[in-house]
């Protein structure tokens, strides 16, 4: 509960998962088959990167705004469309100012901008503080429903949601040491009530044998098609880097995503390794 994610945002944990989000979201879209998405640990939705929380960490500096340098592809477009709605007259590449960049958009804020009338978020955030911000970032929008509560019991009563189609995003804070073994049961939870929702379960790269341990769960469980992408950018910090599991990932997601994190590849750290993409299922 002590975790505000107004001082990360905008990171660049932030920009490899909603990069990967954004994505997702494009290719759901591709069908006229309306979907749900349900995000489990949604935060307050937005973001002042002027604000005092994020101005005492700067750590949008070498995320949003770094990102925000990249010239324009069509492999990074998911994202940059939707800082553009949040920052109006933005350029990206050579012609970026900071002073463009005032808003981060969290994950809520990218889902409703890819959503169409007829599909539908359910936002979870426990937090009150932060319930109450997403529920005002939020209150425009018909298709949106907000929760507050406990986000692993939130996925036991939303799982299935009436839609054929379904992305459940989890994004958990990992303050408790058994939130990863959390996110592995309920996960597996979930997907015996909807095998074929796509999952998508963020992670961060601090205890190589806590992620180790992650990956060899899902690689023994029953759940095939599973997709690993794993980016190292600060080798010398404690957050080293983070990962994204990926269950039933939309056709040629795999190639997408690469080519995305290889644009990414400059903002990381020049000791950095490659960005890393693996089945643990095929």
């Amino acid at each position: 509960m002590n975790y505000r994610h107004a001082y990360h945002a905008g990171n660049l944990a932030d920009i490899f998962k909603h990069l990967t989000l954004a994505h997702l979201l494009v290719q759901l879209r591709d069908k006229d088959t309306p979907f749900c998405v349900i995000d489990t640990h949604a935060g307050a939705g937005s973001y002042d990167l002027r604000g005092t929380e994020a101005l005492k960490t700067c750590e949008a500096q070498s995320g949003a705004f770094a990102f925000a340098k990249l010239e324009p592809d069509a492999a990074l477009a998911p994202l940059q469309e939707v800082l553009a709605k949040w920052n109006l007259g933005i350029s990206f590449g050579k012609d970026f100012q900071e002073k463009q960049l005032r808003f981060y958009p969290g994950s809520p804020a990218i889902i409703q901008h890819y959503a169409r009338a007829n599909d539908r978020l359910l936002a979870v955030e426990k937090h009150p503080e932060e319930n109450k911000k997403l529920r005002k970032m939020l209150s425009p929008y018909f298709n949106a429903q907000i929760h507050q509560r406990d986000a692993w019991e939130a996925m036991g009563a939303l799982i299935p949601p009436p839609e054929k189609r379904a992305l459940v995003f989890i994004d958990p804070p990992y303050e408790q040491p058994d939130e990863m073994e959390k996110a592995f049961t309920a996960i597996s939870k979930a997907y015996e009530r909807m095998a074929h929702a796509v999952f998508a379960l963020w992670y961060p790269v601090v205890d190589d044998i806590a992620v180790a341990s992650l990956k060899e769960k899902f690689a023994s469980s029953g759940i095939p098609k599973i997709l690993c992408l794993e980016a190292e950018f600060s080798p010398r910090k404690t957050l080293r880097g983070c990962g994204l599991i990926l269950i039933n990932p939309p056709w040629k997601m795999g190639e997408k995503l690469s080519e995305a994190l290889n644009l990414l590849q400059p903002l990381f750290a020049e000791s950095s390794a490659p960005a890393e993409l693996s089945w643990l299922k095929p």
